[in-house]
């Protein structure tokens, strides 16, 4: 098991549920960084890095295991499970990891909690299938039960451990979640932690079919099934949750929330933290910055949206935010019949910016929710490794990337970095944090590589 980032144990001591981290600055981990991580097997390659950026703080973790039937990570608390591996839905798999970045916000107590607790979690919820039964049941069915019950539980105890002993913590975090079994990877996704997904593609036609995105056509060796040329092909693999969207907004106004709106140019701050020395800068700033400049009548072009839950957070699905959940928020007096009969109303007990509701209805807020104003229930997508060509590889990241690199930049600078430089993963890591960094990134930036060796590659 390797921690990274603001859990990494070259960096912190302990675990975050040690009583030494009940103040809610106890755990800030400041500039210092530890260096990458870097695995290698016969199947495939994987590097990790954490990088804090111009942050005073970093607040994002990852979590890589190479083998989910390991022992887990001890954390001094009732929730260490004794779990019998024997009983494990992973054991029917020769191969399997697990990859996750938590990009955690308002302290970095959720990214650690996820980062220590999640593997002992989705151990504890795959011993749930009975081997009979869910024997004629699809891999993908059961795969997505375990991720959903993992990562809904994963928030509910965080959650409640927010206000144990003395805790007063506000903590919350976003994540990307890579689950590896043989040839298929599960991308469990919360918040606007996102990835994308490449390929040599011997029929793009195909994989365009499927929903793919093309790079890159290749016009020689071409196809004789259907005649399609080969390419480069890539996909993104995460739904990002932003209050802006219909059903997101929809969720939150029927809790009685409301969903703010502000605007702003991100090139002009960007431009005093750009490198001009970076040629990889310069070729991507020529190839999409260049016309974020104005459009056709003078007006800045490509201006950032920015949607916010209740004027405050900029995403509608996290681990933690406990001030933004009715579970954890109900008045105690309740008793169980009227919360059955359907009273589920519930004061935040954090300050909350109403004005921003005034501004937009023109009459103040009653104060009082009726249901989730942010839920932690993740989107999930299955991707078959070699399905549609080699030199395949997995990029995630935390929007500390994505904010400046869109996906098929990031594919075309890894492509290179793998195929014509002859990087590692984890060279590759290093060197999309920095280029992040040298875009202008304004946030904590951490990356996972994963680099599956096809046909193509010469290995197996």
């Amino acid at each position: 098991v390797k921690l990274g980032g603001c859990a990494d144990p070259l960096l912190v001591v302990g675990s975050i549920c040690d009583s030494m981290y009940k103040p809610i600055s106890a755990s800030k981990v400041g500039k210092a960084h530890a260096p990458a991580y870097g695995y290698y097997s016969d199947d495939y390659e994987l590097g990790a890095v954490s990088r804090c950026g111009v942050r005073d703080k970093n607040e994002d973790a990852y979590v890589v295991l190479n083998d989910l039937l390991q022992k887990p990570l001890g954390m001094g608390t009732e929730s260490d499970y004794a779990i019998d591996m024997k009983e494990s839905y992973f054991t029917r798999f020769k191969a399997h990891g697990l990859y996750a970045i938590f990009d955690g916000h308002c302290g970095n107590q959720a990214a650690r909690f996820a980062a220590e607790k999640f593997h002992s979690i989705l151990l504890d919820e795959s011993c749930n299938y009975d081997d009979i039964e869910d024997d004629e049941r699809d891999d993908d069915l059961i795969l997505r039960e375990i991720l959903n019950a993992s990562i809904e539980r994963l928030d509910e105890e965080f959650c409640e451990f927010c206000i144990r002993d003395g805790r007063d913590w506000y903590s919350g975090s976003t994540a990307i979640v890579a689950l590896m079994v043989d040839d298929k990877i599960a991308v469990a996704s919360v918040g606007d932690a996102s990835g994308v997904l490449s390929s040599s593609s011997r029929n793009i036609d195909l994989a365009v079919m499927n929903g793919w995105s093309v790079l890159e056509e290749h016009d020689e060796d071409l196809n004789k099934l259907g005649g399609s040329k080969g390419g480069i092909v890539y996909r993104e693999v995460a739904e990002s949750h932003c209050p802006s969207r219909p059903a997101e907004r929809e969720r939150i106004q029927a809790a009685n929330g409301w969903v703010t709106h502000e605007t702003e140019i991100p090139i002009i701050s960007q431009f005093q933290r750009m490198n001009w020395s970076d040629q990889d800068v310069l070729d991507i700033f020529h190839r999409c910055f260049s016309d974020r400049f104005s459009d056709s009548h003078g007006k800045p072009a490509r201006i950032l949206d920015i949607y916010r839950v209740c004027g405050d957070l900029a995403v509608s699905r996290a681990i933690g935010d406990r001030e933004y959940k009715a579970a954890f928020n109900r008045d105690p007096a309740l008793q169980d019949d009227q919360m059955d009969a359907g009273n589920n109303e519930w004061r935040s007990p954090a300050p909350m910016p109403f004005h921003t509701y005034q501004e937009i209805h023109k009459e103040e807020h009653t104060g009082i929710f009726e249901g989730d104003l942010v839920i932690a229930t993740p989107s999930i997508q299955f991707f078959q490794v070699g399905s549609y060509g080699d030199d395949e590889f997995l990029v995630i990241a935390c929007d500390g990337l994505w904010d400046v690199i869109d996906p098929d930049d990031a594919v075309r600078v890894t492509r290179n970095l793998i195929f014509v430089l002859g990087f590692s993963t984890k060279e590759c890591a290093e060197r999309l944090a920095e280029l992040a960094g040298g875009l202008g990134s304004s946030d904590n930036i951490t990356v996972i590589v994963v680099r599956f060796y096809g046909k193509s590659s010469g290995l197996s």
